[in-house]
């Protein structure tokens, strides 16, 4: 409904999908062309070793079969999808305790 107009995403919805997307909420809303103010170093985050661990089991090699054959934009953002999956996972282990 988003793409059709019916319908606009709350802040928090938008805040959740910019950092997702590693871009700024303005990209999202159409107010610059700029993806991002930020320079992002993918070397200091900490969740890098934990989808590299992930990456090294082949349970998880099967779902991203595709990873080492991909170009380094899709890595990119298979990495940002990993991340993303780790911390929700993170998230549903606080809530549960």
């Amino acid at each position: 409904m988003y793409e059709r107009d019916e319908r606009e995403p709350s802040f928090a919805i938008t805040k959740k999908l910019a950092d997702f997307f590693e871009v700024d909420t303005d990209y999202l809303l159409g107010r610059t062309d700029k993806p991002t103010n930020k320079t992002v170093d993918l070397a200091k985050d900490p969740l890098d070793e934990k989808v590299d661990e992930l990456l090294k089991d082949p349970e998880t090699q099967v779902f991203f079969k595709d990873y080492l054959s991909a170009p380094e934009e899709k890595k990119a953002e298979m990495r940002r999808f990993m991340k993303f999956l780790i911390e929700e996972e993170e998230k549903r282990k606080t809530i549960k305790n």
